[in-house]
């Protein structure tokens, strides 16, 4: 074994070390599934409250039956239900980290030190989530005449400030709001002096106009109370819109993609070999470099976005760069957030992408089908129709995974941030983020160089699938792997039949804008 090749096993052992434990570690966190599920919710409470113009001319009765067709005819107790599964799931990811805790404290108190931080930072930010639902959840029972429940949740807050956890330190805000909530349904009602600063800080959208509503109600503030009314108004006209865009949008999708993938699997039943489907499928690229050039580009690739990504861009590189510009409290805003995940993704993928370049160089020029983007219609036609024909593929797979992880095995941390964001420079740097940087970084390493690579030693349908896999892993959340991987064999199959990197890069790009989009309109219903 040569000295390059000891250092490459190394670095192999380390990298799939690393992306094993990674991936283990991510089922002590939620998935982002619930938070959209909530943001749903959210988004449909204060649908409830729209009424149609008066000349539209509905009846009541008419207009139950369209209130019933678009948010359900039990919405509260439903929200309800909902709101209370995902406080159970909070509750369990929190008892796995405490006794996830207290096994690194018991093995060895001294090294485990700064984990222990770590995961004491992770159940604060649980626990304060779980008090939050809980404040929520009092709400929706006090609408749904369960006032008493309401007020005893309500009263845990304020003895221990995280909801029934007697050990935990408590929360001031959380207490504050608790306090305030209570004092507004309790007999006789209390207005405390700070009620309607505390409202507007701790609730968002429907539960925030509930409360402000009460709060103005028991004040006799009969102005604030009109202007409340048409805010409320304003906001569920456009939670209709959205919701009728988001339902229509995904119908449109669904259906689309299914009828494309019956008919484009029919053909391929009916023309054999002449189907569009069979185009170049079985066709290997011409690969003139070994195992150990592959492993260098992808191995050593990974190596560096991780680094780069992790460790350089996020945790010295750019902290240095806002501090000498005096910038710090930049870095803590959403808009913040959003540029510094950009600038670390470009540069982490421009240091990936000059592994490959270096590991390819000696094997210049390369053959024909490499690396070609072929802007062309046909490449176009390929990428819209592998983007339709994903949707239902992945939406089937991604129900059966809920299943699988009961709300475990995180999510993409820019989802989250994301879906809380609803500042456009923030949006802005996110969508160059999903949709330009990622599908051009991740189409050239997968499809571009791993796919073809692989079909030296592999089928054309094996290295779709290897490629497919890793891609999915690559991304560090282990409830995603089923979908990705899904999401990556449809990349692959579009690839290899149209030998087109614009056709895939397009595919890739239409999916995250559509997710962002998605969550951008759900996260605008919690504000």
């Amino acid at each position: 074994m040569t000295t390059k090749q000891g250092l490459l096993a190394v670095l192999t052992a380390l990298v799939v070390s690393l992306v094993g434990l990674t991936l283990i570690s991510s089922l002590q966190r939620p998935q982002i599934q619930g938070r959209l599920e909530l943001a749903q919710t959210d988004l449909l409470l204060q649908a409830s409250d729209w009424n149609p113009p008066i000349e539209w001319q509905v009846s009541p009765s008419e207009f139950e039956l369209l209130q019933a067709q678009l948010i359900g005819e039990e919405f509260l107790s439903s929200a309800l239900k909902q709101y209370e599964q995902i406080r159970r799931q909070t509750g369990r990811s929190l008892d796995t980290i405490r006794s996830q805790q207290s096994d690194l404290l018991r093995v060895n108190p001294e090294v485990a030190g700064e984990q222990v931080v770590q995961i004491e930072t992770t159940i604060d930010q649980l626990q304060r989530q779980s008090d939050e639902l809980e404040l929520n959840i009092g709400v929706l029972q006090t609408q749904t005449a369960q006032i008493d429940a309401a007020l005893e949740n309500w009263q845990l807050l304020t003895n221990t400030g995280i909801g029934r956890d007697r050990d935990a330190r408590p929360d001031p805000d959380i207490m504050t709001a608790a306090n305030v909530v209570i004092g507004l349904w309790e007999t006789p009602p209390l207005v405390l002096p700070n009620a309607e600063e505390s409202i507007r800080t701790m609730f968002h959208g429907w539960f925030r106009d509930r409360l402000l509503t009460r709060l103005y109600t028991l004040q006799d503030d009969r102005d604030r109370l009109d202007r409340l009314a048409a805010q409320v108004e304003t906001n569920a006209g456009e939670a209709v819109q959205k919701l009728a865009f988001l339902s229509l949008s995904s119908l449109i999708g669904l259906v689309s993609g299914l009828l494309l993938s019956l008919g484009l699997i029919v053909q391929r039943w009916r023309n054999g070999e002449t189907a569009l489907l069979a185009h170049n499928g079985e066709t290997a690229w011409t690969v003139t470099w070994d195992w150990e050039a592959i492993a260098q580009a992808v191995i050593g690739g990974f190596f560096v976005v991780f680094f780069l990504g992790q460790f350089v861009s996020g945790g010295v590189l750019l902290p240095q760069i806002f501090t000498w510009v005096g910038a710090n409290e930049f870095t803590a805003t959403p808009r913040g957030q959003a540029a510094s995940i950009f600038v670390s993704y470009v540069l982490s993928a421009i240091a990936a992408l000059s592994v490959i370049y270096v590991t390819l160089k000696p094997f210049f020029p390369l053959g024909a089908d490499w690396l070609k983007l072929r802007l062309n219609w046909r490449s176009l036609a390929w990428g819209v129709g592998g983007y339709l024909c994903a949707i239902p593929a992945v939406i089937g797979v991604s129900l059966v995974n809920q299943y699988i992880w009961n709300g475990q095995g995180g999510s993409n941390p820019i989802l989250e941030v994301a879906l809380a964001s609803q500042d456009w420079w923030a949006i802005g740097f996110f969508l160059l983020t999903a949709a330009v940087a990622a599908p051009i970084f991740e189409e050239i390493v997968f499809r571009g160089f791993l796919l073809p690579s692989l079909t030296r030693y592999v089928s054309v349908n094996g290295a779709i699938a290897l490629s497919a896999l890793t891609f999915a892993c690559a991304h560090l959340s282990l409830s995603e792997v089923l979908p990705l991987t899904t999401l990556g064999i449809v990349l692959g199959v579009v690839y290899t039949r149209s030998r087109s990197l614009f056709a895939v890069m397009l595919l890739h790009a239409l999916w995250n804008s559509n997710t962002l989009l998605s969550l951008v309109i759900l996260g605008s219903g919690t504000r």
